[in-house]
């Protein structure tokens, strides 16, 4: 079994990361931003004892051509292997059926920089889009501002809130994707975008996020004794 994924729109994206970053720059006709969402779909093809994967070019969502070659493709040339060919044939006629692997242009280029691979497909994003579960003081808003310029995060990635310990009054961020599996919740409330995993939204609900001495703190949590 090998396989060969190369894309094309991927190499140009990277190459031109800051200007897509800044004022966006036109693909195929497209404007292309960070939060331009694309797709890509794979395919299948056997020979005896050799079974080869390949991945379409990721193409802007409004530019694509659709799932129908490459699943026509394996359908016809990727049952001829063993014991990968039936195997692997399967797994993309589904993958393309569900819709492919989809992602924002934001999370190709993180793939391009730090090796992040951002898949959206498949997932089920709960948004909220009017009101998130916390606020944020503007010790806390610069703190995760001065973080996203330090470490060169992306505007498109959103503020993870983790629970640090249930019985403290602090919590953890990390840069990551507005998407779910459904088990997290995406808040696109101001001033950032919010992932929340679901079993910790009580924990954060009704509350105020201070940043202090080098913590983030929950100002109107009582701690459980």
């Amino acid at each position: 079994m090998s396989e060969a994924f190369h894309c094309g729109f991927c190499e140009w994206a990277a190459k031109h990361a800051t200007r897509i970053q800044e004022d966006g720059l036109e693909y195929d006709g497209v404007l292309v931003t960070e939060e331009t969402e694309v797709v890509s779909y794979r395919w299948t093809v056997s020979l005896l004892v050799m079974t080869l994967n390949g991945e379409t070019k990721h193409r802007p969502v409004d530019r694509d051509s659709g799932a129908t070659l490459p699943t026509f493709m394996t359908i016809l040339l990727g049952w001829w292997g063993f014991p990968w060919g039936p195997i692997n044939s399967i797994g993309t006629i589904l993958h393309n059926i569900a819709g492919g692997e989809r992602s924002t242009v934001a999370g190709i280029i993180a793939q391009a920089k730090w090796g992040i691979k951002n898949v959206t497909s498949g997932t089920q994003v709960h948004v909220q889009p009017e009101h998130a579960p916390v606020r944020f003081s503007e010790a806390a808003e610069l703190e995760i501002n001065e973080r996203r310029a330090r470490g060169q995060f992306s505007i498109a990635l959103a503020v993870k809130l983790l629970v640090d310990n249930a019985r403290k009054r602090t919590c953890l961020i990390q840069f990551d994707y507005p998407a779910s599996n459904g088990d997290q919740t995406v808040f696109r409330a101001s001033p950032f975008i919010l992932v929340i995993d679901n079993r910790d939204l009580e924990f954060f609900q009704d509350q105020t996020i201070d940043f202090d001495e080098d913590e983030f703190l929950l100002t109107d949590r009582v701690v459980p004794h």
